[in-house]
């Protein structure tokens, strides 16, 4: 890469956020994303990155306000009791900007806070809308009437091409602006591709009509038709890299990536089937929450291990610490950098499989991970799954019964952060209800 890097302990000035939706850990590397880690490949490569939920809205909920998902009565909405990382780097100056096509990351659900330019393609609900959306995007219209005829249903998500294209044009129109000079620039991208369905055309391995039955039928297929998402999910994930190729290299040659602190991850995982499902539902084993996490440049991980414990929580204050500013007061993360890491990670959700907007008490569960031992406890029913990573690292025997000692000291920790969490949801329904005296 050309240009000067920032040196280490010399704050940057810019921040790239690139999060891929569904991304395994598995998954990460030049085999599926030569042209990424041609740009980045030099950057740290945590091994122990865990999300804080299976499933986007728990997930990017602690991803953008460093808070715990079940935290002032939940997702997906972003409650104002919350501080967007966006925010914080608006109120310090910082041109914000981002771009995706996920339905739970809308402006809706209050995602857009913070950002200057926020482009999540929500207008496209709209008729008249979509059908300007096609006329400037003819590629787009004709691939989508295709996939009807052959695959029985359009596009669901718009293809990293189009986010890659929308992302440059942004920043191109905030790089051309006479008031960028000086600015620092906040750019999260976010690539739906793997996510099924998929949009690709069937790779080697597969078949249109084996295709069209993963895309219909997705989480209620059999494992019959793993071979043929887990070829269609590598295909995906080659075509985003290619586009990404595209946006960082863009970002190169326009000197931001030179003085910029630029992050890699996803907000989870995938199941084929490791516990007998396809997708990513109410379950918290690590097929959907262990995720890979590069950051770039090196010089900024100097120190930083590896093989550290780390949980997406802490992006938020690493974004802070890079740049040089203050922690945020209410982010309970902390920075990767020149970390040793945590010793435990805290994963939770709270909503029934296929309802991912309700929450219930009854579904409550969590998780706890250690380097060595992984304990998933559901508070309702009391039930506690508990399994030695050492020795058992997919997850298959359940040592609950073998190791009490274990699950007690791992349970009353839990039993803290719940009460932490009981807290913070007492005085977000108080201050709601403070609010609805005041306009009687």
């Amino acid at each position: 890469m050309a240009g000067a890097r920032p040196e280490a302990g010399r704050p940057c000035r810019h921040v790239v956020l690139i999060t891929i939706d569904c991304l395994r850990f598995d998954h990460f590397g030049p085999r599926f994303m030569p042209r990424t880690f041609k740009l980045l490949g030099e950057g740290a490569r945590f091994n122990w990155a865990f999300s804080q939920g299976p499933y986007t809205p728990p997930s990017f909920m602690s991803i953008m306000t460093s808070t715990y998902p079940l935290m002032y009565d939940g997702y997906p909405r972003l409650s104002h009791h919350r501080t967007a990382l966006a925010e914080v780097l608006q109120q310090h100056g910082l041109l914000t900007c981002a771009v995706h096509h996920n339905p739970f990351l809308a402006r809706h659900y209050g995602f857009h806070r913070g950002f200057t330019y926020f482009e999540d393609f929500s207008g496209l609900k709209d008729r008249r809308s979509l059908a300007a959306f096609l006329l400037r995007h003819p590629k787009a219209a004709f691939y989508s009437a295709i996939r009807k005829v052959l695959l029985g249903f359009t596009v669901v998500y718009l293809p990293a091409r189009i986010i890659t294209d929308y992302a440059i044009a942004c920043l191109r129109h905030i790089l051309g602006g006479p008031g960028m000079r000086g600015l620092g620039l906040f750019l999260w991208v976010h690539y739906m591709d793997v996510h099924h369905p998929f949009t690709v055309w069937p790779p080697k391995g597969t078949t249109i009509r084996r295709m069209r039955h993963v895309d219909l039928y997705g989480h209620k297929m059999g494992p019959e038709y793993r071979e043929d998402a887990w070829a269609l999910y590598g295909q995906s994930l080659l075509y985003i890299d290619r586009h990404l190729g595209r946006l960082l290299a863009f970002l190169d040659g326009a000197g931001i990536l030179d003085d910029a602190l630029t992050i890699i991850t996803a907000d989870h995982g995938e199941e084929f089937f490791e516990h007998g499902c396809f997708g990513h539902q109410a379950k918290l084993y690590n097929e959907l929450l262990h995720v890979p996490l590069l950051i770039h440049p090196p010089e900024l991980t100097e120190g930083c291990d590896a093989d550290a414990l780390v949980g997406l929580i802490d992006l938020a204050p690493t974004v802070l610490d890079a740049l040089g500013l203050p922690r945020g007061r209410r982010f309970l993360g902390s920075s990767i950098l020149g970390g040793r890491g945590r010793s435990y990670v805290i994963s939770e959700c709270g909503s029934r499989t296929g309802d991912p907007c309700r929450i219930d008490i009854k579904y409550h569960q969590f998780a706890i991970t250690t380097k060595r031992w992984k304990l998933i406890y559901r508070p309702f029913t009391r039930h506690a799954e508990l399994y030695d990573l050492k020795h058992d690292p997919l997850e298959k025997e359940n040592v609950a019964d073998e190791h009490e000692d274990i699950v007690k000291a791992l349970t009353a920790v839990l039993k803290r952060h719940r009460r932490m969490e009981l807290a913070s949801n007492i005085k977000a329904r108080a201050a709601r209800a403070a609010g609805r005296g005041k306009t009687r």
